[in-house]
């Protein structure tokens, strides 16, 4: 079996605070990074220098980012997801030029949870507060909006709504995906459990199901036709789509009920995943086996926030630090696609060996589990200690069981014989006058 390493090529120190969201430009080598601090870092994947500072702390920390890339190969865009439910575009006009602000919409209520993009159409999806909208966009001078049977004109660079009445739920949504080449867009629920598909010209809603666990990130295969689920419970379960059938599962120990992101590498055929313990799981996503653990940082640290790209050469992966107020650094990864050469003439299938950093993690949930069973026994002996001895009426009763077991007195008190009930203090007698028989 080919040994996988990821190589660190740079690690970002500019963030103070956790990162949330991750987003790569492959043509123009550009990495986008935000979070909790409200700023939006856009760096050079290839050097790792930052080139830009985009700060919008006032609207909030930053949720999601993605890249608003189209057939035609026009300028750079990105548009940014905030807390306070606006979403802003920004633009470069040329390959190395700074963005500048292009526009700004108000999409839901609360805050944006994610979006994603759909090149095919021009349209942006975004989900927050429980709802989803689907907007237009452009970047090429006055938009005719057909698609909602009007003949509306909009400047460039404007979000334009399609859904007029979204649906909505008091639950947090929160993931989007495009499917069917983009005619229609899906849905997740974190608590419900819940997945709906709708079609979008007209706006119909096309199936419902329901999964057996919570959703904290999902990913789409490159053909559409599974849909990986972080469940917050035990891994990375696989679904086939539209049945949501579940047809694999990637298991790995999770130590915080946090939402793990999670990224597919087709071409490698890798399944990434997000960590709580400092460092990162890289599945195969055929046979389920664990290929590779990326140490982002030290045990206990969380890093949460993962993106992965493919190109000529190999995958990019990008790490980001998600632990409040500590270790915020964003690192890039890359990995060649020539597989490296394993050491010793035999190799097999079989699944790899633990790696110290699994057994450490399984070796924590475990000793914790320990521990929390031998202060339950501990509490219980010490309230069972003290209902015993603070009645008169069963004390003689725990006298004789510790005199039974351990051959001693429990109480520094001497008991006074009438305070022994006739019955038990002949039936003591009797023990111990077997006691000095033997």
């Amino acid at each position: 079996m080919p040994v996988l390493e990821f190589e660190l090529k740079h690690d970002l120190r500019r963030h103070r605070d956790a990162v949330h969201t991750l987003a790569v430009n492959l043509e123009s080598r550009t990495l986008l990074s935000a979070g909790q601090e409200g700023i939006l870092m856009v760096w050079n994947l290839q050097t790792g220098e930052i080139e830009q500072e985009i700060d919008q702390y006032f609207h909030g920390p930053i949720s999601c980012v993605t890249w608003l890339f189209q057939n035609d190969n026009g300028p750079n865009s990105f548009a940014a997801g905030f807390a306070d439910g606006t979403v802003h575009v920004y633009e470069s006009s040329s390959a190395n030029g700074p963005f500048q602000y292009v526009s700004m919409v108000r999409a839901h209520d609360g805050q944006v949870e994610n979006m994603c993009w759909d090149g095919t159409h021009c349209r942006l999806a975004t989900v927050g507060d429980g709802s989803i909208q689907v907007w237009c966009w452009t970047n090429r001078g006055p938009y005719n909006l057909l698609a909602m049977s009007c003949a509306t004109e909009v400047r460039s660079g404007t979000l334009v709504s399609l859904v007029e009445k979204p649906p909505r739920k008091s639950l947090i949504a929160r993931t989007v995906h495009f499917l069917d080449r983009g005619s229609s867009v899906m849905i997740s629920y974190l608590e419900s459990h819940e997945i709906h598909c709708y079609g979008i010209e007209p706006w119909t809603l096309k199936w419902t199901k329901v999964l057996p666990t919570r959703i904290g990130d999902t990913c789409l295969s490159d053909s559409g036709g599974f849909l990986f689920v972080s469940n917050l419970t035990n891994g990375v379960d696989k679904y086939a789509l539209p049945t949501m059938e579940r047809v694999d599962s990637f298991p790995h120990p999770i130590i915080r009920n946090a939402i793990l992101q999670v990224a597919f590498a087709p071409a490698a055929n890798l399944l990434v995943v997000g960590g709580d313990d400092g460092f990162l799981r890289v599945f195969d996503h055929r046979t389920g086996k664990i290929m590779h653990h990326v140490e982002h940082a030290e045990s206990g640290f969380e890093v949460r926030t993962i993106t992965c790209v493919e190109d000529e050469a190999g995958c990019i992966l990008v790490s980001a630090g998600t632990a409040r107020k500590k270790r915020c650094d964003v690192k890039i990864w890359t990995l060649d696609r020539k597989p490296a050469k394993v050491s010793g003439t035999h190799s097999d299938d079989r699944s790899p060996r633990p790696s110290p950093l699994e057994l450490h993690s399984w070796i924590g949930v475990l000793a914790r589990t320990m521990i929390h069973i031998v202060l339950s026994m501990l509490i219980t002996l010490v309230l069972l200690y003290w209902v015993f001895s603070s009645s008169k009426e069963l004390q003689p009763h725990l006298q004789v069981f510790v005199e039974h077991m351990y051959g001693g007195p429990l109480f520094t008190k001497t008991l006074s014989y009438d305070e022994i009930p006739a019955e038990w203090a002949a039936e003591w007698a009797a023990d111990r006058a077997a006691h000095s028989d033997h």
